[in-house]
């Protein structure tokens, strides 16, 4: 490495684009056991007001991880993945003079009902609900919660899983991140009289799932069209029923992919997310025959991986929307889409809003 060049330890984060270039040079090096082009750097730093990087770690082209600094560091670098894009693209990861935009909780109420979209952030609620509350996670989320107990246990929500708390239930739950997620208040009218009264989550229905995902479409373009809201809230409805008599059943397959490896599934997505991935890269890593994988994956989050990969592009794409400044060619390269239209066209067909709309909320 150059003599003149900072030490890892010591390196500033200036700012995005700056910081890049100056990485290059701390790629291994051709007499390094993992010689090769870097494919991703992992930053530590520490939360002084200019933040310093305490450690640079190289994911190499061969796919091995090197640290540079000490060997026994490296049981510590599955837990950089998640810093990995904040720090090379994501602004809100970076001290600014410009606060990053955060974007909105979405609200709409009618007479029966009362939607409320809510983004990505860390939170801590604790209340009791007056009325049924039903909610679906489009993100998988991790964090503490309890129900109508002082008994907090950890836990991992599955993406695209559905919810119900009855009215009169404590409810205490935080997370760190936590994840996107639409929050459905219904009126006793639209739920069957004499139902069990029991909370769960983490159900995977097909149907809820379409339904939650044409509600969040029609909360994000700003124009709603009430009766087909009507329509997909009942729909809602009908599923939790169907799950609290006992009808809706989870297909056995989806129990093998644990929330262990939907955790290793994201973390891979997350590290790896501009560039191309394979189910055989995505089934190896799970220890699961690809064939068995796609099945299995596909039965605990309601979506295909391929599906599933778009739907955490286009969350990411959002973030930069709304931490950056970056150019919408420029945030489409960065989250895996080959183009600026290829990105803008799965924000039509997945969220019902062009990328510069949004942005322009």
């Amino acid at each position: 490495m150059p003599g003149d060049d900072p030490h890892p330890l010591k390196l500033q984060l200036e700012s995005t684009r700056a910081l890049l270039p100056r990485l290059a040079h701390h790629a291994p090096r051709a007499d390094d056991p993992g010689a090769g082009t870097a494919k991703a750097v992992f930053l530590y730093f520490d939360s002084r007001s200019t933040p310093v990087v305490q450690r640079v770690t190289l994911r190499a082209g061969d796919g091995r991880f090197y640290t540079g600094i000490s060997d026994a560091e490296s049981a510590l670098v599955g837990l950089a993945a998640e810093h990995v894009r904040r720090a090379m693209m994501d602004t809100a990861a970076i001290p600014s003079t410009h606060p990053p935009r955060t974007e909105p909780g979405k609200r709409l109420t009618s007479h029966s009902w009362s939607l409320e979209l809510l983004p990505r952030h860390a939170y801590e609620v604790a209340y009791t609900p007056g009325e049924a509350v039903i909610g679906f996670a489009f993100e998988s989320q991790s964090g503490a919660h309890a129900f109508s107990s002082d008994r907090v246990t950890p836990f991992f929500s599955k993406p695209n899983s559905l919810a119900y708390v009855p009215s009169g239930c404590a409810v205490f739950s935080s997370s760190r991140e936590g994840g996107e997620y639409l929050r459905v208040t219904t009126t006793g009218k639209h739920l069957a009289e004499m139902l069990p009264q029991r909370q769960f989550n983490d159900f995977i229905d097909p149907i809820a799932i379409g339904a939650a995902q044409i509600i969040r479409t029609q909360l994000l373009i700003g124009e709603p069209a009430r009766l087909m809201l009507d329509e997909h809230v009942i729909a809602l409805c009908e599923r939790v029923e169907h799950v609290l008599t006992g009808r809706a059943v989870e297909p056995k397959v989806g129990r093998s992919m644990t929330s262990a490896r939907l955790r290793r599934i994201d973390e891979i997505i997350e590290s790896s997310i501009d560039e191309e991935i394979t189910i055989e890269l995505l089934a190896n890593a799970v220890g699961l025959s690809e064939a068995f994988f796609i099945r299995s994956f596909k039965a605990a989050t309601g979506k295909s991986p391929h599906s599933y990969l778009i739907d955490r592009r286009l969350a990411k794409a959002r973030t930069l929307l709304e931490t950056s400044k970056f150019d919408l060619r420029e945030i489409a390269l960065a989250v895996g889409f080959s183009s600026h239209a290829h990105m803008t066209a799965a924000f039509r067909a997945r969220l019902g809003v062009t990328p510069s709309r949004l942005r322009q909320r």
